[in-house]
């Protein structure tokens, strides 16, 4: 059986999962940039006060789900996109004592497909909502019944949900990849040894099969969704005080563009033959922290660099000369979304910019500021809206609903 990462009819305006119904970055093809900005920059439609966390929104029509904490328990919460008024919130348990970074709030983005949420709390506990009134179908302590560790900062790997399971790159010593029964919550099957990282899954066709791709902490995992079968294994990672957390990117050529920071730099695979064959790895061509690439005009543009270093930057790369086109620490480091021609940077101080995804040199349209304060988790862009979550460093942050059409819509 033929899985795609989005199964169900892509209505333009959504953006129902981690970097987007495609998991790519991209927005919907009915999406579209002004020309220009309003003088005064564009107006925000709402803002809501939210708990703590680093889970991106999703979006689905007139619904906008976020997870986010507050005290003992992580909420899910269903807003209404054009008033902001809350639809429904659940209440799941918060067991997350934090790590690295004092913020305790979940990770991962939820993922909204046909009339189920799914969301993975920051402690591991792996849950299936009901879309229409957030009734909680089955929750699981995935990563406590199989005993895996926090790691640096929780769980923060976007389970990959699929028309009948969901797989999780759970990260413990005898459960690295898990399986679980979309419809129940049993688990299917369990495979690998591998300590999880940060970025998501993706799902691809290789040797005409459907292939879930799983970076973990020191690994890229090809493994098959239906029965858990490990086609290979590639090193990708160091050990140490490292990560890896951009999500693995497949270019139309099906070649797969993985870049990690911390002395990692990018790897780019052929997925046409088997196993994979290497065509560059490169230490120094692109290291991003966490910032996932995005595929325009047959090239890479990609955040590059450390935001703990101070070192970020936008650039541009060929893969194919595997060389940088351009880059611009204008910006430092900033989440990308692609729309049409053109690119949406937003960097963690809440400056945004929109970009011509243009080989040749950087190209700034247009620019205008976010309210004063943190925006490290993944924003989404539907139906003519930015929709973002920042935090204020106090346990709390705020849910911003931005109209670029500059008009509060």
């Amino acid at each position: 059986m033929w899985y795609r990462v989005v199964w169900y009819p892509v209505v333009g305006g959504d953006w129902r999962q981690i970097l987007g119904n495609e998991r790519n970055g991209q927005a919907s093809a009915d999406e579209q940039l002004p020309n220009r900005l309003p003088e005064s920059g564009p107006k925000i439609q709402w803002s809501a006060e939210i708990g703590s966390g680093y889970a991106g929104p999703t979006v689905l029509g007139q619904q906008v789900i976020l997870f986010h904490r507050r005290n003992d328990d992580e909420l899910v919460t269903c807003f209404d996109k054009q008033s902001g008024k809350v639809l429904w919130e659940t209440k799941l348990p918060a067991d997350y004592t934090g790590g690295i970074d004092a913020d305790i709030g979940p990770r991962c983005v939820p993922i909204i497909d046909g009339d189920d949420v799914i969301v993975y709390g920051a402690a591991g506990q792996l849950s299936r909502l009901s879309l229409a009134d957030g009734k909680v179908v089955w929750t699981i302590p995935l990563r406590k019944q199989f005993r895996a560790e926090d790691g640096y900062f929780g769980a923060g790997s976007t389970p990959l949900v699929l028309p009948d399971r969901v797989i999780v790159n759970v990260g413990s010593r005898r459960a690295g990849i898990v399986a679980v029964n979309r419809a129940n919550g049993e688990v299917l099957w369990e495979k690998t040894a591998h300590d999880a990282s940060y970025s998501s899954p993706i799902l691809i066709s290789y040797q005409e099969q459907p292939l879930a791709v799983v970076v973990t902490r020191l690994q890229l995992v090809g493994i098959r969704p239906s029965d858990g079968t490990v086609e290979f294994e590639i090193p990708f990672g160091m050990r140490g005080p490292t990560v890896n957390a951009a999500t693995p990117l497949l270019l139309p050529t099906n070649q797969l563009f993985l870049t990690a920071s911390y002395g990692i730099g990018t790897l780019v695979l052929d997925m046409n033959t088997s196993p994979p064959k290497t065509i560059l790895r490169d230490a120094d061509l692109v290291a991003s922290q966490y910032v996932t690439p995005l595929f325009m005009q047959g090239k890479i543009f990609a955040g590059n660099g450390r935001e703990d270093m101070g070192n970020g930057e936008i650039c541009c790369v060929d893969v194919e000369a595997k060389k940088i086109l351009w880059s611009s620490n204008e910006l430092g480091v900033s989440h990308l979304i692609g729309v049409k021609d053109r690119i949406l940077a937003i960097n963690t101080r809440g400056v945004v910019h929109v970009l011509q995804a243009n080989p040749q040199k950087y190209e700034k349209l247009a620019s205008f500021e976010l309210p004063p304060a943190t925006y490290r988790a993944l924003p989404a862009l539907a139906g003519g809206c930015l929709v973002v979550r920042n935090n204020d460093g106090a346990g709390g942050g705020k849910l911003i609903v931005v109209s670029l059409s500059g008009e509060a819509q």
